[in-house]
């Protein structure tokens, strides 16, 4: 299962997120329902299923943040008249400790003209 965002993206995102039109960088129910989870009040989950800019199993934690941020550009492209994209990437890498499973979140925002913000990215490990 897949945790909803950590406390970090919550405030910050709650108000972006009223009644927004969210596409997501994932075709998987399990993130979909996260997503859904974690803020509930968007109008609605757009999900998208396509290949990753990372190999299937990302194995640095620099390929896991580019994955997610490919994932959430992407469903922008795919959904142009979204308020929001998530991407969020799942990947494996070294740390002092040891092997590190973890999940990198990238939340961008459309602004008016188009342009896009990065609101929020951040790294969840677990161990």
């Amino acid at each position: 299962r897949l945790l909803p965002p950590p406390p970090l993206l919550l405030p910050m995102a709650t108000n972006v997120l009223v009644g927004a039109v969210v596409a997501l960088g994932s075709g998987s129910t399990i993130k979909v329902n996260a997503v859904k989870e974690a803020y509930p009040k968007i109008a609605e989950v757009r999900s998208f299923k396509f290949a990753s800019a990372v190999p299937h199993q990302p194995v640095t934690k620099k390929e896991t943040e580019k994955g997610a941020y490919y994932r959430a550009r992407s469903a922008f492209v795919r959904a142009p008249d979204a308020d929001v994209a998530i991407g969020i990437e799942n990947g494996m890498w070294r740390s002092a400790e040891g092997w590190v499973d973890g999940a990198c979140i990238v939340l961008l925002v459309r602004r008016r003209g188009g342009a896009t913000d990065t609101t929020a990215a951040t790294t969840v490990t677990t161990t």
